[in-house]
């Protein structure tokens, strides 16, 4: 069988797996309502833990495609991107159910108690965004080092990263931040930022591509995408920016389209 997909051009290669990954997210997305909301409230499966999982998660796919085995190395990514999507659900569900509790007690905020909530909460909305920073930029960074995707776009990709990271909790609650917090808006996920982690998945994917030798994928294509990455994460912090204008109107508007409630 290997030695079968070994003879096949690169074209069929990305057919089999993209279809492959198609095929392993099916599952997440065939789940029914009863059964997400009793996941949910599975010791350590509650929305923020399983933000927390699909981290390792997606460091283990990493290291799997890294140390060879590029085809099971990219499902487990999959697996961890669907994770990443299917803890939204959970909650979405879970909060659903909860409004027809008369006796429920809403998150409090904090930490520890948020992580077992079955729901949404103010911690996931910080907690999700993260899980994105520590796992997205890790094989952008590495493909980078190879000459697959240019370092003099990574960089800038990073910094921005780091300043969106800062413009959230837990970092706005920290002394050396609380300067931010009056031109801060609210948290949760925005259009902006969901944007920006497809196209950070598009760029891996032009790594793999190029780092199996798939099809020659040209530098104008990888630059391309980079710069909209950087453009979207730009627009990522000044939509978290407070205007007091229609401008934050319209925003959340745009981002409820997009709605990711952790």
């Amino acid at each position: 069988m290997l030695e079968f997909y070994e003879t096949l051009l690169g074209e069929f290669k990305i057919i089999i797996y993209v279809l492959t990954g198609i095929a392993t997210s099916i599952p997440f997305l065939l789940i029914p309502t009863r059964l997400v909301v009793r996941i949910g409230k599975v010791r350590y499966l509650s929305p923020n833990w399983l933000s927390i999982w699909r981290t390792p998660l997606a460091w283990i796919g990493y290291i799997v495609y890294f140390l060879g085995f590029h085809f099971v190395g990219f499902l487990i990514v999959v697996e961890a991107f669907m994770l990443d999507r299917f803890d939204g659900r959970v909650a979405q569900k879970s909060d659903e159910e909860n409004k027809k509790d008369p006796h429920h007690k809403p998150p409090t905020g904090k930490f520890r108690e948020d992580l077992n909530y079955i729901g949404s909460t103010p911690t996931g909305k910080w907690l999700d965004p993260l899980g994105d920073k520590l796992t997205i930029p890790v094989p952008m960074i590495i493909f980078s080092s190879m000459g697959f995707l240019q370092w003099y776009l990574i960089v800038p990709m990073l910094i921005l990263e780091v300043i969106g990271t800062l413009m959230r909790n837990p970092f706005l609650k920290m002394k050396q931040f609380e300067r931010l917090v009056p031109y801060v808006r609210e948290e949760g996920a925005s259009w902006a930022g969901k944007g920006k982690v497809v196209a950070q998945y598009i760029c891996i994917f032009l790594g793999m591509t190029l780092h199996n030798n798939w099809v020659p994928v040209g530098s104008h294509i990888t630059i391309g995408m980079l710069i909209i990455v950087n453009s979207i994460a730009l627009i990522s912090i000044v939509t978290r920016l407070k205007t007091n204008t229609k401008f934050d109107k319209v925003s959340d508007e745009a981002s409820s389209a997009f709605k990711h409630e952790e």
